[in-house]
């Protein structure tokens, strides 16, 4: 028999409902068990890592730490593009997660072996709950799904929301499992529930800030003696032969001429951060050569700082303003309070959500060339930044500017597990 779209539509959502309400009930019972449990030893809390770049969990860690309740490590595994890396990368990108967690001196198990892709069971390294680090291709066996049964989940997303982008910020197959969703303020919570009825949740969404900013609101400015400027592109350029739902990037139109200006400004110190798959991107769509993109990028080298490393707070806290498509780095970057020139694409495939647009229109919001130069004469050659106070009020009120994160969701689990908070 063949159903109809809507008797298909309520069968899904009867299944739906039916998983959650079995996640709902798995961690209730494991809510109750450590209850008990948190007055007699510490909560064992893992963080599910395999990406430097995507590590935004150390001040929440270090908080974790310093606490008398828990006892957090890092678990090493494997999710996103690890899957279909070959054997010798994955080995190569485990070693530099190794080195970067040794050389801060933080405990770390492995929970997913780099060469023979097997999965550990957490309940083999004593974990009570689990934070991800990423959504992207998680393992069955390390879903929330799957853990619920003998885990507590939490996540909070590795990039500040911006865009409006349910199948990034609201995936079917991980998010509706969890036991806790950390998300930036209230304003994401209605944006993320608004197409996603009660049903669908198997835990809570909890607007506590970013951890983050934490990180960034608490790093010292470091500012130069010549003024620096930051060109940040995104990577999701287009044509014929390659498309991209997102399409935030302007560089196809744009990156030559932006080049252009910083050579005839030497008197700026230049820092070219393009997205790591920028370069990709550029010849998958065969918009440049692969000669054509080393040339470009050496163009930079010549005249500044050609900058590919994960570690970029450093370099926002030196800068004097930023240029940039790119989503994460619109909203990261207001912890500075410095000006953010917004690149806006014409043909941008995401929305501007409510909880972003006042903050958003409080940027040097550029559409064409002309527009382009007029704002980098007044804001990096003239030096004036008219819209300062706009800015740094769009940003406090959103939630980017004296975070507290790390605190809120240690405050949320102390209540969750029964403890008095009294940080």
């Amino acid at each position: 028999m063949k159903l109809n779209g809507r008797a298909l539509s309520l069968l899904i959502r009867m299944r739906d409902t039916l998983e959650n309400l079995i996640c709902v009930n798995n961690y209730a019972k494991v809510l109750d068990r450590l209850k008990k449990e948190v007055y007699t030893r510490k909560i064992n809390v893992l963080f599910l890592v395999n990406e430097i770049s995507k590590w935004k969990g150390q001040t929440l860690f270090d908080i974790l730490e310093s606490d008398t309740h828990f006892n957090p490590v890092i678990g090493l595994t494997c999710a996103d593009i690890d899957w279909s890396l070959n054997q010798i990368d994955r080995i190569k990108k485990r070693r530099k997660l190794r080195e970067f967690f040794s050389q801060r001196r933080m405990n770390f198990v492995e929970v997913c072996d780099e060469i023979s892709l097997k999965v550990v069971d957490l309940r083999t390294v004593n974990v009570d709950i689990v934070f991800y680090q990423q959504p992207w291709n998680i393992h069955k066996k390390q879903s929330p799904q799957y853990l619920s049964r003998h885990h507590l989940t939490c996540y909070f997303p590795y990039y500040v929301p911006n865009y409006d982008s349910p199948s990034i910020d609201f995936r079917k197959e991980f998010h509706f499992y969890l036991w806790k969703y950390y998300v930036l303020n209230r304003g994401w919570i209605q944006t993320i529930t608004q197409n996603n009825p009660n049903y669908t949740l198997s835990g809570e969404l909890i607007a506590t800030g970013h951890p983050m900013l934490d990180y960034l609101n608490n790093y010292p400015n470091l500012n130069s003696s010549n003024k620096m400027v930051i060109y940040a592109p995104h990577w999701s350029v287009y044509s014929e032969f390659m498309d991209n739902d997102e399409k935030f990037s302007t560089f196809q139109h744009n990156g030559k001429q932006i080049l252009r200006f910083a050579q005839s400004h030497p008197e700026i110190k230049w820092v070219f951060k393009p997205h790591p798959t920028l370069r990709t991107s550029l010849l998958r769509t065969k918009l440049y050569t692969e000669k054509e993109v080393d040339d470009y990028y050496s163009e930079w080298g010549k005249i500044g700082i050609v900058s590919q490393e994960d570690d970029y707070i450093k370099l926002f806290w030196k800068s004097d303003a930023i240029i940039t498509d790119c989503g994460s780095f619109l909203m990261e970057y207001a912890c500075t309070k410095k000006p953010i020139i917004r690149l806006v694409s014409t043909v941008c495939g995401m929305s501007i959500p409510k909880p972003s647009k006042e903050l958003f229109d409080s940027y040097y919001n550029v559409y064409n060339l002309e527009e382009m130069y007029d704002i980098f004469n007044m804001v990096l050659i003239d030096g004036r930044d008219p819209k300062q106070v706009e800015r740094v009020t769009a940003a406090t009120k959103a939630g980017l500017i004296k975070a507290s994160a790390s605190h809120n969701i240690l405050k949320d689990l102390y209540v969750s597990l029964g403890l008095d908070y009294e940080k």
